[in-house]
């Protein structure tokens, strides 16, 4: 027995059975080398998010890349973690490619106070892996400017490339 509004209820958790993007493979992905092509970014700029992939198992396979973003300190409670791109990968064995994103600064706007549509500053974690619990790459870069900037309007797309 469990309440989804309030929690844990006497000795059942309320965590999911299976977290966002799980899914089983016959083989194996490493991921390295994440690179962001500027520490700091503002209003209107991309980010460049690029890494590798590598089917290190023994059989072709998919692996679908996922990226997410972290604001741990804005003004309102943001949510621990929020999916901003993905991309389905077909590796054959000892395959490598790289993947990039590019992250556009407005699509971390959000809906504050009198429901106006900003951006802080300040630092945002980018999140690399294959599901929302696993995450295998970490990085951070600053959104700059002086205070909560207004934005007009809201960006839902990140692209995705594969090299």
């Amino acid at each position: 027995m469990h309440s989804n509004i309030y929690g844990n209820y006497v000795n059942e958790s309320v965590k999911p059975l299976f977290p966002f993007g799980h899914g089983l493979s016959y083989t194996q992905f490493e991921y390295s080398d994440l690179t962001l092509d500027r520490q700091e970014a503002g209003l209107d700029e991309t980010v460049r998010i690029s890494l590798d992939v590598t089917n290190v198992g023994e059989v072709a396979g998919d692996e679908v890349v996922q990226l997410y973003t972290t604001d741990e300190y804005a003004e309102f409670p943001r949510p621990v973690k929020e999916l901003r791109g993905f991309l389905r990968l077909h590796l054959k064995p000892g395959e490598k490619k790289t993947v990039t994103f590019d992250l556009p600064v407005n699509m971390l706007a959000y809906y504050g106070e009198g429901l106006k549509l900003v951006l802080e500053p300040g630092t945002v974690k980018i999140k690399v892996g294959s599901s929302s619990e696993d995450i295998r790459l970490e990085a951070a870069f600053e959104i700059t400017g002086e205070s909560t900037l207004p934005v007009k309007d809201r960006v839902f797309v990140c692209p995705v490339t594969v090299s």
